[in-house]
Formats: structure tokens, sequence, C-alpha cells
């Protein structure tokens, strides 16, 4: 029997045939285990039927007979596609093919393991003679280390001396080559820059300047300090072999124009023989230029040489430009015209002169500063010219339109980088035109607004707003035609030179300006509008002035103090002698001492003089009405307020035509008459006499009616607007910042008048005319401000803010 094999081709083929000894469902069930058997015929194979007790096997084909059952399994088998049955012979064939291949399979793997038997023990036999050949070479190797380590030394000895060798060599190579370079400097220099002009630049010099490196990187090397002066004594002979070279160029060149000058037009030779130079030298000149430049930025003593050779060019150009400018003649007799006309001629040759010297000459800082000086020298024709018409000029707007004009040149150098810098050229002309313009206004501000003598058409100003017309060759222009005219031409003046001078400059003379009209505003002007319009009206067409002033001089925002009136004092040192001779107290030096004149420096600021002139004129005006309306008989008072309260308020709007200030002024006027008469209504005594007087009360209700009265049309005032307008202290007018319009009273009542009497103080002492130093002007502001003070017949103040507080009872009308 024929052992069975796993995975079989002929096992697998036969596990699909059914067996022959299950039971044959003829129904065909779903599934069912078959197992091969040796031969279809064999049915002795034991199925999964039931047996019975005694093992018998019962056939599912029982009781057919054997013929039966033989049909009925080759009807079965043929419902297959295939050969469900080998023939023995066909399972002959297969198994013997498949022997055939495992026996081939077991022949290759017998040569295999032969061969590779064989590999072993060649690779044992290759081992064996490396381990051999190792151990020889590990003898071999333990005799040389000490060969190998005295081998090494002498190829690093070996290495360290050619490194020295190197070094030594390189080192004798500067001091090698300073015998050849001199000998070379020796020798003339224009073979060396004409023949060897690339051998004389490229190693000369650079040699040289190796040779000066090391020298000074080697400080510690004997006679380092002499091979470095030698050295540097080469490096001098080269720049200065250069220099010479270049100015025997440039005299050449001016040769060669004065010889062709007689015959040829100088407008051909100035610039085009210097242009055809440099077609042919071809760079050549600001090549060799550029090697004394850049060995001039660490040795300053080279800059010399460049001097000199752009002295040499600049002497040239100088003597054909002079040749070549002629003077320039304007057809206009205006300043600023003519002064354009110069400016634009000599502007075409200074471009022309720069793109001339570029192609010359390196720019760097120093020759720059060379270049502008030169310029400056070609631009002293020019210089001299518009100085002599600046001299000769009186009007001051055209030497105001001069310098806009010159400004000019500052505003396109911000806003673009320009090749040149004019503002540096033409600030010599500024300079000039500046300082005239400040000398002329000043002079026109001495001479011409001091004084000016009023006329009676200036105070009809006031009422037509019209001004006549005045012939003022120096300044003519007035942007203030309606208000008094030197007023009107000096703000005028500070409105054309706002922001043409320095605002050092502009400061210190506005604070002078300034000061001038306040004392010429306070000088004729005051006196003429006082006879004429009256005290009142003299002295609102003073505030007035003053108020503009006082608004236009804060447009300037003027802040630096810079002008002092000095004055000399003869007279301060009696006081102290006379003490000393009372006291019998002789001491010669003590009284050489105190005979000395004192020089008194009184700064001027504008600012704080206007706000003084301000705090006294106001007081002045509300101490003129108070005083006219004031009288002891009552019913005299009351027909003076009914009277002229009216027309002073007519007056302040006819003259200062500001409803607001009008107001603020009518309301501290009643404030003071109010503080006047509740000090008359507490001095009586008499019962009779006080049943028969208006209680204070009662005098401001009818004050107060009188105001409501007049301000029906205008308005409520802002008060706190017109004092930050007229930038004062409320203190200063004895009047708070709050509403002080008809609708409050001062504090007053019959017990308070029993338990407290009022405070009266002594009155303050007037603004003096002189201008007060910076010191007494604070104390005068001080005592000028004081919070509570009584008036008196002499100067009357406005009562303390304190009174200003409380709602009105209710009152008669007494109209």
């Amino acid at each position: 029997m024929t052992r069975g094999r796993s995975k079989s081709i002929v096992q697998k083929i036969a596990n699909d045939v059914p067996s022959l000894n299950e039971d044959l469902n003829l129904e065909l069930p779903a599934s069912y285990k078959l197992t091969r058997s040796k031969s279809w015929e064999s049915t002795s194979t034991t199925t999964g039927g039931t047996t019975s007790g005694s093992g018998s096997t019962v056939s599912s084909l029982f009781p057919l007979t054997s013929t039966e059952s033989k049909n009925i399994w080759s009807q079965y088998i043929e419902t297959y596609e295939y050969d469900m049955v080998l023939k023995p012979q066909d399972i002959t064939n297969i198994n013997n093919h498949h022997l055939n291949t495992v026996l081939n399979f077991q022949n290759n793997l017998s040569s295999n393991h032969d061969q590779i038997v064989n590999y072993i023990e060649q690779t044992d036999s290759i081992l064996h003679n490396i381990n051999n050949v190792l151990i020889k070479y590990n003898q071999i190797s333990n005799d040389t280390i000490e060969f190998d380590q005295q081998a090494n030394n002498l190829l690093e000895l070996q290495q360290e001396y050619q490194d020295k060798y190197t070094q030594i060599s390189t080192y004798l190579k500067h001091f090698d080559h300073l015998d050849s370079i001199t000998k070379h400097l020796s020798k003339s220099g224009t073979r060396l820059l004409h023949q060897q002009r690339d051998f004389f630049i490229n190693d000369l010099l650079t040699s040289i300047d190796e040779s000066l490196l090391f020298i000074n990187n080697h400080v510690n090397f004997k006679q380092a300090e002499l091979y470095g002066s030698r050295f540097r004594q080469c490096m001098t002979r080269g720049l200065t072999l250069i220099r010479n070279y270049l100015i025997s160029e440039l005299n050449n060149l001016s040769g060669n124009i004065n010889k062709k000058l007689p015959k040829i037009n100088i407008d051909l030779l100035i610039y085009n023989e210097f242009n055809n130079y440099l077609k042919f030298d071809n760079g050549e000149f600001n090549l060799l230029f550029n090697q004394i430049v850049i060995r001039s930025d660490d040795h300053q003593e080279y800059t010399g040489l460049l001097r000199e050779v752009m002295l040499v060019y600049f002497n040239i150009r100088l003597g054909l430009l002079n040749k070549y400018i002629t003077s320039v003649k304007s057809e206009s007799t205006s300043l600023v015209q003519t002064c354009q006309d110069q400016i634009s001629y000599f502007k075409k040759i200074i471009d022309k002169e720069v793109v001339l010297f570029d192609q010359f000459f390196v720019k760097t800082s120093f020759v720059l500063d060379e270049f502008y000086q030169f310029l400056k020298d070609l631009l002293e024709p020019l210089y001299d010219g518009i100085r002599l018409l600046v001299l000769k000029e009186t009007n001051i707007s055209n030497l105001c339109q001069l310098t806009t004009l010159l400004q000019q040149y500052y505003e396109f150098e911000e806003e673009e980088v320009e090749l040149i810098q004019y503002s540096q050229l033409f600030q010599p002309i500024l300079d000039d035109v500046q300082t005239r313009l400040m000398f002329k206004i000043q002079k026109y501000v001495d001479e011409k607004l001091i004084k000016y003598k009023p006329k009676l058409q200036d105070l009809k100003l006031i009422g037509n707003r019209k001004t006549s017309i005045v012939e003022d060759s120096e300044y003519s222009e007035n942007l203030f035609p309606e208000i008094y005219l030197p007023l009107g031409k000096a703000l005028t003046l500070l409105s054309n030179i706002y922001q043409l001078i320095n605002s050092v400059v502009f400061d210190d003379l506005a604070h002078y300006i300034v000061h001038s009209c306040i004392q010429l505003l306070k000088g004729q002007y005051l006196t003429l509008a006082q006879a004429h319009m009256g005290k009142l009206n003299g002295n609102l067409s003073y505030l007035n002035n003053l108020i503009i002033l006082k608004s236009q001089i804060n447009n300037f925002d003027i802040q630096f103090i810079t002008r002092s009136d000095i004055s000399i004092d003869f007279t301060s040192g009696f006081t102290d002698i006379w003490t000393m001779i009372q006291n019998r107290n002789f001491n010669m030096i003590e009284l050489v001492k105190k005979s000395v004149p004192k020089v008194i420096n009184n700064m001027i600021d504008a600012n704080l003089e206007i706000e003084l002139e301000l705090n006294n004129i106001i007081m002045e005006i509300i101490t003129f009405c108070s005083s006219e309306i004031e009288t002891d008989d009552q019913s005299q008072f009351k027909h003076n307020l009914i009277v002229k309260l009216p027309v002073y308020y007519q007056e302040f709007k006819n003259i200062l035509e500001d409803v607001q200030l009008c107001q603020f002024l009518m309301n501290n006027l009643s404030n003071v008459i109010l503080s006047k008469y509740e000090q008359y209504y507490n001095k009586i005594s008499d019962d009779q006499i006080l049943s028969q007087v208006m209680e204070v009360d009662v005098m401001y209700g009818f004050i107060n009616d009188l105001l409501t009265h007049l301000y029906e049309d205008d308005g409520k005032p802002e008060f706190k607007d017109v004092l930050d307008r007229l930038s004062i202290e409320s203190e200063g007018l004895s009047l708070e910042e709050r509403d002080v319009s008809p609708g409050t009273k001062p504090l007053s009542s019959e017990s308070e008048v029993t338990k407290e009497e009022p405070e009266v103080t002594e009155p303050i002492e007037p603004v003096v005319e002189e201008q007060p130093s910076t010191i007494e002007q604070e104390q005068k502001e001080e005592q000028t401000v004081e919070p509570d003070v009584t008036p008196t017949a002499e100067s009357e103040l406005a009562p303390d803010s304190t009174q200003v507080s409380h709602t009105p009872s209710p009152t008669e009308s007494l109209l």
C-alpha cells in the first residue's frame, strides 16, 4: 500500500469524491462529508450511519441489490462535469511524476550540502592563515612603534621649520622691497605716472601700504620706528609725485586755454577745453586724485596735498569765470525781481561747475567743504551786488519778500536731496537781508511809530472804521486799517516777519514792538483821545486797542524774553548816605560804595505788560464811572443810576463793539456801586436818616432791574469767555469767574451789619509809567489782585467776591 503524502495532488482530487459508504439521500442534502476509498467499488468503509447494538452497519441503499446500487451511483457520478473516480493507471502515473520531482529535489539538496561543507572547510583554512598573519603583523608593529614616533616628531619639526621659513620670508619681503621702492621713487615722477602708471599704483603704492600696516602691527620689532618713518617718507614721496603731476596737468590745461583765449571767445573755452581734456585723460586724473583721498582718511597731513591740487583748480576756474561772468542787467526795478534774476544766472553757473568738478575729483566731506568755499568765492560778485541793493532798499515789504524768496531753497532741500545745497551758498545773502530787515523794522518803530503824532481823524476811526490814505515809502502795507494806524502797522510788521527770522530774534523784536505799542498808546494817543472824546471814551478807546493788541499777540506764541531795558539810577544811594550821616557813621569806603550809580536791567515781557495795562485801564474805567454816579443825595443817586448806566452801556458798545465785554464791565461797575453803597449804609447811625435811605437789598434789586432791562436785546453774557480772551485773572478786578449776571446780589443783611463791620483796607497804588523790573512786576501784580478791598474816594475797587453769591429778595419797582 502506497504511503499517503501531505498535500498530495492525487489526494486533493480524491477528497472531492463522495464516499460510497455514506448514507445517500435521494433528496441530495445541502452538505455532507465524503472520504476517499481505494476504489469506487469498495463499500467496506464505515459511514456515519446508525449502528445497531451488535455493531453491524445498515446500508443506506438497503434493501436494493448491488446492480441497482451501481446504477444509482453511476447516475449520481455523471452529474459532475469531470471524472470523480480516477483509473488505477492514472493514479500510478501521477504518483510516479510526483516522486521524480521529489527525488530530483533530494539530489540537489545533497549536492548543495556537499558543496557548502567544502566551502566551510576552505573558510576555516583561510581564517587560520589570517590569524597567523595577524600574529606576525602585531609582532612587527610592536617592534616598529619607537621608529614611528621618531618619524612623526621629525615631520612635525619639519612643518614647524617650514612655517617659520614662510613667516620670515613674508616679514623680510617688506624690508627687501624698501630699497627697490626707494630706487623707483627717486626717479622722475613723469615717467612713473606716464609710462608705468599701473606699476606705480598697483605695485609701489600697494606695497608701501602693506609695509606700513605691517610696521604698525609689529611695533616690537627692532628698528620698527626707523623703518616706519622710511616707509612713510616713501608714501609721502609717492603722493607728492601725484600732486605734482596733477598740478602740472592743470597748469598745462590753463596754459593751452590762455594761448587760445585771444583768438577764441572765452564762452567756447571755459568748458570745452576741460571736457576735451577729460575725454583724452579717460578718468586717469580722477583715479590719481583718489589715491591721495584714500590715504588721507587715516593721515590728515595728506589733506594738504589735496588742498593744493584743488586750490590750483579753483584758481584756474575762478580766473576764467571772472572773465566769463558779466553783470546781470535786469529790466525790472524791483529788488526781488532783480535779485531773483541774478540768483538764477549764478545758479546756472554753479550747476555747470558741479558737473565739471565731479568728473575731476572724488567727493568726500573735506573735498566738499573746499568746493563749497570755492563756490562762495565764485558768488562774491552776487553777494556784493545783492548786499548793495539791500543796503539801498528802504522798503520793508520788499525786504520781507526777498527773505521769503531765499527761504524757498531751504524748503526744497527738505523735500528732496539736491546735488548742491543752495541754502549753504545763499546763507550770507539771507543773513544780510535779515540783518537789514531787523534794522529797518526797529528804526521804523523808533522813528515812525513811536514818534507818530495822532490826529483827529485817528479818533474818528471808532465811528466810521475808515482810515485815511497815508503815503509811507518805507512800509505802506497795513492789514488792520480799522484800528489806530501805528498799532495796525506794528501788528502788520509782526505778521509779515513771523517765521521769516529766527524764533528767538522774532520774540525779542515782538517784545520790543509790543512795549513800543503800549507806550505810544499811553502817550499822545491817550491824551488826545481824553481831550477830544472825554476821559471815559478815551480810556475805552485805549482799552479797545489793548484788546486788539492782546488778541493778535496770542497768535504769535511769544516765549523767549531776551530784550532788556537798561537804565542807570543815580539816586538809589542817597537815602543810605543820609541815614549814615544822621547816625554819625562816617565810613568813607561805605560812602563811596553807596554813591556809585546802580544799573537797573529790566526785562521786557510783552504778555505781562499787556495784562498789567488791561487790569489798570479796566480798573480806571470802573472807578471813573462809579465816581460819576456816587453822591450823598439819595434821589440824585437814583437819578444818576437811571440816567448814566444806560449811557455808559451804550458808550461801551459804541467803542468796544463786544457785547460780552460791555456786560462784563457793567456788572463789575454795578458791584463797585453796591459795595460803596453798602459801606455808606453801614456808616449811618441816625435812625431817622436810616429810615429815609434805601436798604442794600432794595438798592440791589433796583440796579438789577436796570441792568436786566439793558440786557434784554443782547442776551446773557459769558464772562468766563471774556476773561479768557483778555487773559486776566478775575481777582485782578475783584470779580469771580462765575456768572455775575443781574440774578445775583451782594451778601448783606441787617444782622450781619450789626455783628461785623466791613473790612477797610488801603487803596492800591497805581501802576507807574516806567517799565518795572521782573521782581517789581510780580510785587505790583500781587498788590493789584487783592481779593478784599474797600474803595475810597480816590480809588474805588469792586467788592469782595464772596458778596455776589445770593439770590435777591423780591423788591418793589422804583423805575
